[in-house]
């Protein structure tokens, strides 16, 4: 294990051939920091900075990232975690899509899938039952940790606290009230 301290100042973190990385921590020192992968924004906020009037929040399981994927940020936000050798797949995946035309996820055969954070502006995410029914699992704002306006009572995100687990052949996908839907899931393929 190699532990990782970056700074996004000095530009962005490709994990290294070989190596997955864990991100335990997040500061976004400005008031709409964002935390992506490989482009996809796994969090938006503030994190471990206490900005006076933001929403506080931060993410409780690991962000997990893929060798040769991108870790990027704004300048003036760091990360923290640790490199390990490859032992898993990470997952890191966009389900954005219009309510109407969502994209879906499904997990391979032979794996299951351990889902560690998701990112919603809004958002929802389901699955299907053995007859083919929907079954919500989220719904709500997640990793989104910036002011949320029009919603009475005021709305407040909040983040995944133990793992989702997925069986072969699921079909994840995801729906949200806004035209637009933002929608990343973090986590990781396992053996069956």
């Amino acid at each position: 294990m190699t532990p990782i301290n970056h700074s996004f100042d000095i530009g962005s973190y490709t994990v290294p051939s070989g190596k997955n990385l864990y991100i335990t921590a997040f500061q976004g020192t400005i008031y709409n920091g964002e935390l992506k992968v490989s482009s996809q924004v796994v969090f938006s906020g503030t994190g471990n900075y206490i900005a006076q009037g933001q929403p506080l929040g931060h993410f409780e399981n690991p962000i997990i990232v893929a060798e040769g994927e991108i870790v990027s940020g704004w300048s003036a936000n760091n990360f923290t975690g640790f490199l390990t050798d490859a032992s898993i797949i990470p997952i890191t995946y966009s389900l954005s899509g219009q309510y109407q035309n969502n994209i879906t996820y499904t997990v391979p055969s032979g794996k299951i899938l351990v889902i560690l954070n998701y990112y919603g502006e809004d958002g929802a995410i389901s699955t299907f039952d053995s007859n083919g029914n929907s079954v919500g699992i989220l719904t709500g704002y997640y990793n989104y940790f910036l002011n949320i306006t029009g919603c009475s009572p005021t709305c407040k995100s909040s983040t995944i606290s133990s793992p989702l687990f997925f069986d072969e052949n699921s079909i994840i996908e995801t729906g949200g009230y806004n035209t637009i839907n933002n929608s990343v899931i973090n986590g990781y393929l396992m053996d069956k």
